[in-house]
């Protein structure tokens, strides 16, 4: 008698096991297994386990939210402007005259030269005053 109750009990387990793995989404043949092995926690951990189904219509709208959002901000982006075609290069600059220096100057004391716009001899420290004039 006690035999045929737990013969029974364990059908009845793997009954629910499989019934509630089918309807979430789970491996019938594990439930079988599981419910066979292990009963009342196998039931339990079906009763509890998420349902894959809804876990995966979920993940399937949400990627394609993302996918018409991603296609909807491609649509909105501006496209790039084409570069205008490189016109001719820019002739250079015209050169620039080098500024003429003064020529030197001689130092009516010493008679040493100083640089043309210096106001003093680099050699005796006379004022060269009037020289600088005379030559701008």
């Amino acid at each position: 008698m006690e035999t045929a109750l737990i013969a029974v009990l364990t059908v009845v387990w793997i009954v629910l096991c499989v019934n509630m793995a089918g309807a979430k989404g789970h491996s019938q043949g594990n439930a079988c297994l599981g419910g066979c092995l292990f009963g009342p926690f196998a039931v339990l951990y079906y009763l509890l386990a998420r349902d894959v189904k809804t876990q995966r219509a979920v993940e399937q709208r949400d990627y394609q939210w993302r996918r018409a959002q991603h296609e909807h901000q491609q649509a909105q982006a501006v496209p790039p402007q084409p570069e205008p075609p490189p016109s001719e290069p820019e002739p250079p600059p015209p050169a620039a005259m080098p500024h003429a220096e003064p020529p030197p100057l001689t130092c009516p004391r010493c008679g040493a030269l100083s640089p043309g716009g210096s106001t003093h001899c680099i050699s005796c420290l006379t004022a060269l005053s009037g020289t600088l004039e005379a030559h701008q």
